[in-house]
């Protein structure tokens, strides 16, 4: 998950785009990895998977097409990597590390948002680890 978030992460970073054969190997590895080691839980990261890409698809509806469609693959590859019950941790550090950017950052050009899902992602799936302890 983190090499993978790194990795997208840099790709929108420098391009705003983000490589359809990347983010497809992203989600298939940790989707073949859910149902390997966690054969009854995969329908749990399923559901996650879909309430986020759901979710993001809402967002970009109402923000006028402001989200990209690597955001909405991304949300998929996101929703793989924790429980249901963490999404509010993942949607809340999307959007408080998203504002800090956005407050500082003062200008109109497009912004890669792939930096502040990559860190709910990776804040919410360290929160689903430290719950099963």
């Amino acid at each position: 998950i983190l090499v993978f978030s790194l990795w997208l992460s840099l790709c929108d970073i420098k391009s705003l785009q983000l490589p359809l054969w990347g983010i497809l190997t992203a989600g298939l590895t940790l989707l073949t990895a859910r149902i390997i080691f966690h054969k009854w839980d995969s329908l749990y990261y399923l559901l996650s998977s879909a309430i986020l890409t759901s979710i993001y698809f809402i967002i970009k509806f109402i923000t006028k097409n402001k989200l990209g469609s690597g955001d909405l693959l991304f949300g998929i590859f996101q929703g793989l990597g924790f429980r249901p019950q963490y999404i509010w941790i993942c949607l809340a550090v999307e959007a408080v590390t998203g504002l800090i950017y956005f407050l500082i950052i003062r200008d109109n050009k497009k912004k890669p948002f792939i930096p502040f899902m990559a860190s709910g992602l990776l804040l919410s799936f360290l929160a689903d680890c430290f719950a099963a302890f």
